[in-house]
């Protein structure tokens, strides 16, 4: 009887996507659902095979209602069918999958079945069912997956050159890695979510995954592709700079990851040498950061950082401060501060917004460093008379686009 109502289900969830959301608003399709995925929950009457069809029952039909006009909740059809129990209905799933891991074929299909309960559950996040996933770190979850697909991989290889499991595993680290990169982009706390990451071990992942990113298909091969360039990208942000510098030094205690690099394809060599060179360039950053002894402060002046403590402040206003004299100087003749000077002082800002907090100080060095190879072009426009000249960079590109610009009106 289950097996049969498994299949009736199986058989909706294959139609066009406006049939499957006319059978989620059936009343009680939903709670049926449910309850077959829940039956047997300790695992002592089913088969792992016939527990991960049920799942993907209703994990289809939660998929493709999500965001969907439907005039019930699905998830608080499914919250109301295990009597409001959320944590029981999480434990339960991803217990299934963590028994399914050591064997090969049952881990490919259970992953690949339960793999919407990540993709759905993060787009409700005030639900019962998301607040249960979350207190179970999905993050953390999905790398330890990723690291036992590897090892699938691995051990799949030695027996057999390319087999059926093989690229239907390639097919299932590249969604989850797509479904990371995705979530990362478009939910709320990316930087939260990309530390959550790097602490789980996503840079691991990545490392293992160069030498077999060959045998991908281009489309799956891609979404390793996009995650290395978000990662780079994302290290313009002081935690998960800190976390990726510590990540590689701990990576690099273990194995060789140039090894590692050198066997991928060459799109992904570039990536992974940008990324490697991008963190080592931020621990040079870092490393200035601890030098300091009080909290880093910008010029008024020439934009220059240092501790706060090596500022000299305007006598009369007590709001401008500047590294020199001569700043101080230039800031009074050309800068404006003349001007300034006087309602800085009768009109106080409430807040002096002096101090740079470490986030903003860290961009800003970053910044300066990644400026300095346009120093000589700068210098070059300067020396034939070009004015207001200045270096754009783009960090939402990667490698991030490093420009050197001047007066447009000077050229015409």
């Amino acid at each position: 009887m289950f097996v049969l109502l498994c299949q009736v289900l199986a058989g909706a969830t294959r139609h066009q996507k406006n049939c499957i959301l006319a059978i989620v608003e059936i009343p009680g399709s939903i709670r049926l659902a449910t309850l077959l995925c829940m039956l047997d929950a300790e695992g002592s009457l089913l088969t792992r095979a016939e527990t991960c069809r049920g799942t993907l029952n209703l994990l289809s039909f939660l998929y493709d209602s999500n965001g969907a006009q439907v005039n019930i909740s699905p998830l608080d059809e499914v919250l109301g069918a295990v009597g409001g129990n959320a944590k029981l209905f999480i434990d339960t799933l991803l217990s299934r999958i963590e028994d399914a891991l050591p064997s090969p074929v049952l881990a490919e299909k259970t992953v690949a079945s339960f793999l919407n309960l990540f993709v759905v559950l993060p787009d409700h996040p005030k639900h019962p069912l998301s607040i249960a996933l979350r207190a179970r770190n999905p993050s953390a979850f999905l790398i330890k997956v990723l690291h036992r697909l590897l090892e699938i991989l691995s051990e799949d290889s030695a027996k057999c050159s390319d087999s059926d499991l093989a690229r239907r595993v390639r097919r299932l680290i590249a969604a989850i890695l797509a479904h990371i990169t995705i979530a990362v982009l478009q939910r709320p706390g990316r930087t939260k979510l990309m530390l959550e990451m790097l602490q789980g071990g996503i840079m691991t992942i990545l490392v293992d995954c160069a030498p077999w990113a060959f045998s991908f298909k281009p489309c799956d091969r891609d979404k390793m592709v996009l995650l290395l360039k978000l990662l780079t990208s994302l290290t313009t942000r002081l935690p998960i700079a800190r976390q990726a510098s510590a990540e590689l030094e701990r990576i690099e205690g273990k194995y060789s990851v140039q090894a590692r690099i050198n066997a991928s394809m060459p799109i992904i060599r570039k990536l992974w040498a940008i990324l490697y060179n991008t963190i080592i360039a931020r621990r040079t950053v870092l490393a200035q950061m601890q030098s300091l002894n009080s909290t880093p402060m910008a010029c008024d002046n020439c934009f220059r950082f240092d501790e706060r403590a090596t500022f000299k402040k305007c006598a009369n206003c007590g709001m401008a401060h500047y590294c020199s004299k001569e700043c101080q100087s230039r800031a009074w003749k050309e800068g404006g501060h003349r001007t300034q000077c006087k309602s800085l002082k009768e009109n106080p800002p409430k807040s002096k917004g002096r101090a740079m907090n470490q986030d903003r100080y860290f961009l800003a060095r970053v910044a300066v460093n990644d400026a300095q190879q346009k120093r000589e072009h700068l210098e070059q426009m300067a020396l034939i008379g070009l004015k207001y000249v200045s270096v754009i960079i783009d960090y939402t590109e990667s490698p991030p686009s490093c420009n050197a610009q001047c007066d447009a009106a000077v050229l015409r």
